[in-house]
């Protein structure tokens, strides 16, 4: 299994790929910053304040919101036996309201269970 990202590389677009385990390695949690950018799967634009999932290849990052991340990263999460939610960087620095949001969107019951 491999995880796809489209991502502009020398002057085009272009997917790059990586292994399941590379890629969760590189994908970080944070608050969006700004009312800039929208979620990759669903198209709706992040407010100031809402988690984000930014799953990258090399300098390119994909952001995914709270309704889309499940979908995107259930899948890679589920081909890596050894890897919990818990581990995902950017996770323990959420507030209790996003990391809630987070964990329900990636079917993760509360923070207790965040590890297996």
């Amino acid at each position: 299994m491999r995880v796809g990202i489209e991502a502009f590389v020398a002057g085009r677009v272009a997917d790059t790929w990586q292994h399941p385990r590379c890629a969760l390695n590189a994908c970080f949690l944070e608050v969006a910053p700004a009312k800039r950018g929208k979620c990759k799967a669903t198209d709706e634009p992040f407010a100031k304040g809402d988690a984000r999932l930014a799953l990258c290849s090399k300098d390119h990052k994909t952001f995914y919101g709270v309704k889309g991340m499940g979908d995107a990263l259930r899948p890679i999460l589920d081909a890596v036996d050894d890897f919990a939610v818990s581990n995902i960087t950017g996770l323990a620095d959420l507030d209790d309201e996003n990391r809630a949001a987070v964990l329900a969107a990636l079917g993760v019951d509360d923070d207790a269970n965040a590890g297996a």
